[in-house]
């Protein structure tokens, strides 16, 4: 993981943890081990208060060292709504 990556844990849901940066461009990498249907679920914040920015994400899949599958999505984290919004 990046120096730039700082790891919590929920206060309220001690089974759930987040990642934050604060530098742009920062990028962080996780292994994964899907089952048969091979979903992911990314939950993110919406806030107008908190100013946060807009991420990329992607899942590669690789054979014998090669991505061979990719999914790419663009989440934004700013919206004008005055309330903060777990997406």
């Amino acid at each position: 993981m990046c120096e730039i990556w700082v790891c919590h844990l929920a206060i309220l849901h001690k089974k759930k943890s987040y990642v934050i940066a604060d530098e742009p461009g920062a990028r962080i990498a996780f292994d994964l081990r899907l089952g048969e249907i091979g979903r992911v679920r990314v939950t993110y914040l919406k806030s107008h208060k908190y100013g946060l920015g807009k991420l990329g994400c992607w899942v590669e899949r690789k054979k014998d060292g090669e991505v061979v599958k990719s999914a790419r999505v663009g989440l934004d984290g700013y919206w004008k709504l005055d309330i903060n919004v777990a997406r």
